[in-house]
């Protein structure tokens, strides 16, 4: 039994969630981000360790990949002699902005960077967020300051564009007011 071996196959089917078991206007993020296995480069080693993320809009869509996730690690260990153990954190839950609130954010952006440097998403961010939480309580809308042409986010070349700052600040202050001022 060669848990390596066994690891790049949990790896292929794992993708097959992602094509085959989603509905199309569902979507649905899994990566396997990292793999530990062994000490040595003449030796099998006994187990093998991976983690990633799963991604969803939907909290039943979560639910459901997450039982399928399990279902389909432990069945594919099984089927070349070996055995898995799965443990899911439940993430960041899905951000869901607030339409009144991005029509105000929209508005300000508008005002403070004009509106030809105002770009909406056409489809949700995948992106996993702790704002998230807030939104679950609270009316609001997360929105991307756009630092330029950088390396993304998560790169381990990211160096973020200090000369965004101010326009960040001038955002949030502006966003408050205008807040504020629609308040009855």
């Amino acid at each position: 039994m060669d848990p390596v071996w066994i690891s790049a196959q949990i790896i292929n089917a794992v993708q097959s969630l992602v094509t085959r078991e989603r509905h199309g206007a569902d979507p649905v993020v899994i990566s396997i981000a990292t793999i530990h296995g062994g000490s040595a480069d003449n030796v099998i080693p006994s187990h093998v360790e991976m983690t990633g993320t799963m991604r969803t809009l939907q909290p039943e869509t979560r639910s459901r990949m997450n039982h399928r996730l399990v279902e389909l690690v432990k069945g594919v260990a099984q089927t070349f002699g070996g055995s898995a153990e799965v443990e899911i954190e439940v993430g960041y839950p899905s951000l869901i902005n607030s339409d009144r609130m991005v029509q105000l954010v929209a508005k300000t952006a508008a005002e403070l960077a004009g509106a030809k440097n105002l770009v909406e998403l056409a489809e949700p961010s995948m992106g996993g967020e702790d704002f998230a939480y807030y939104l679950q309580k609270y009316s609001g809308a997360f929105f991307r300051l756009g630092v330029g042409p950088r390396p993304s986010l998560h790169a381990d070349t990211f160096d973020f564009n200090d000369d965004a700052l101010e326009l960040g600040v001038q955002m949030m202050a502006n966003v408050a007011i205008n807040c504020l001022k629609e308040m009855p």
